[in-house]
């Protein structure tokens, strides 16, 4: 997912705002997951589809790693567009 890609996503009036705040994670109970962002954008992790709990983990450890290089990118764009160089010292 790219950074516009989540702020579209983000501006769908049907999601309750912060509502991921409140998050346990155990989408699988939740009643409001149609209405969740994080749900909304995260990657399903099917059991089913990992034979091995090493696949599984891996798989987890992959969204982490795009989880972070999302952030990062998200980062970046609103600096750049408000005009605030990251790199710079002091």
């Amino acid at each position: 997912m790219t950074p516009d890609e989540l702020l579209s996503l983000a501006d769908n009036p049907n999601l309750i705002a912060g509502i991921y705040n409140y998050c346990d994670r155990w989408c699988e109970r939740c009643r409001m997951t149609s209405r969740c962002l994080l749900y909304t954008s995260t990657p399903d992790l099917d059991d089913h589809a990992y034979g091995y709990a090493e696949e599984k983990q891996n798989a987890m450890m992959r969204q982490i790693e795009d989880s972070f290089q999302l952030t990062i990118d998200l980062l970046n764009k609103i600096a750049q567009e408000q005009g605030i160089d990251l790199n710079a010292k002091g």
